[in-house]
């Protein structure tokens, strides 16, 4: 049995059987967790327990995901905890709304095992796991790539690779998955290393 505490986590879903799912993950690995099954009460603990982070679904009874984490952002006892946004929706504007509001990362739901969930706390707070450094690589994306145009529309980008806030490049940042094989797996997401907005 893990008895070393590697931190609280909040996670809020309405769904009974992803939450147990999730929890059983993350304490057997040394997590203290804690749960709410809608966005209210799920606001509330986050100011209680000023959790280390918040694993956070958007389809909510009582408040919608976007408000809480809106709420998250906008209150200074919450405003600097991580969020992972776990959802059904995965649409590209979705994705962007919710890192456009401060999400630290986002994930849809039935792409992703709990434990590249996992590795996604990890990174995000950033912790080494037991083998190996997180080190992160970054990856020029072309706009002559084959399928550029559709990658753009994917992020939200209008046709571009070019960042909508500042006009940088967009970059591949690829971290590795060390609940898999270390040096084989990785997992990735878009961003933009001049304002570091994520897509």
């Amino acid at each position: 049995m893990v008895t070393t505490n590697r931190g609280k986590i909040l996670i809020i879903e309405d769904t009974a059987g992803f939450r147990r799912v999730y929890q059983d993950v993350l304490e057997s690995e040394g997590y203290d967790v804690v749960d709410a099954d809608d966005g209210i009460w799920g606001l509330q603990l986050a100011i209680e327990e000023k959790p280390d982070m918040v694993i956070l679904d958007l389809i909510l009874p009582g408040m919608h995901g976007y408000e809480v984490l809106t709420e998250l952002r906008a209150n200074p006892n919450t405003k600097s905890i991580p969020v992972i946004v776990l959802s059904s929706l995965g649409d590209g504007k979705d994705i962007r709304r919710a890192m456009d509001l401060g999400a630290n990362d986002y994930s849809v739901k039935g792409s992703v095992a709990p434990r590249d969930i996992l590795t996604k706390i990890r990174l995000v707070l950033n912790e080494t796991g037991t083998t190996q450094e997180a080190t992160k690589y970054q990856l020029s994306v072309k706009e002559t790539m084959a399928d550029a145009s559709e990658l753009s529309l994917a992020l939200g980008l209008n046709g571009s690779l070019m960042c909508s806030k500042c006009h940088g490049e967009i970059m591949a940042e690829l971290f590795p998955d060390n609940s898999r094989d270390p040096g084989k797996w990785f997992s990735a997401h878009f961003v933009c290393p001049r304002c570091n907005t994520n897509f």
